[in-house]
């Protein structure tokens, strides 16, 4: 049995990890912007993965938004993001 600490620990990591590869997309390609599903299809990761990871970067001004588009994996008018320069 783990120790509560332990799996705190753990969930942590995961998370910073995951959000450091969102970030990483967007600092591998400065110039454009993102939707969370482009995000989700470059990670292959599910959006309920995606957004949270996204929206904690928003929140520490990492990224912001660029605006909205019409996403070309939704063909809906969606929220596209962009490293925060």
């Amino acid at each position: 049995m783990m120790e509560q600490t332990s799996l705190e620990a753990y969930r942590t990591l995961d998370r910073e990890t995951r959000r450091q590869k969102v970030l990483d997309v967007f600092r591998k390609n400065p110039d454009l912007t993102f939707t969370d599903k482009e995000l989700g299809y470059m990670l292959r990761w599910p959006i309920n993965c995606v957004t949270p990871r996204r929206g904690e970067l928003a929140k520490i001004r990492k990224i912001v938004k660029a605006g909205s588009r019409v996403c070309p994996i939704t063909k809906k008018r969606c929220n596209a993001w962009r490293l925060n320069r």
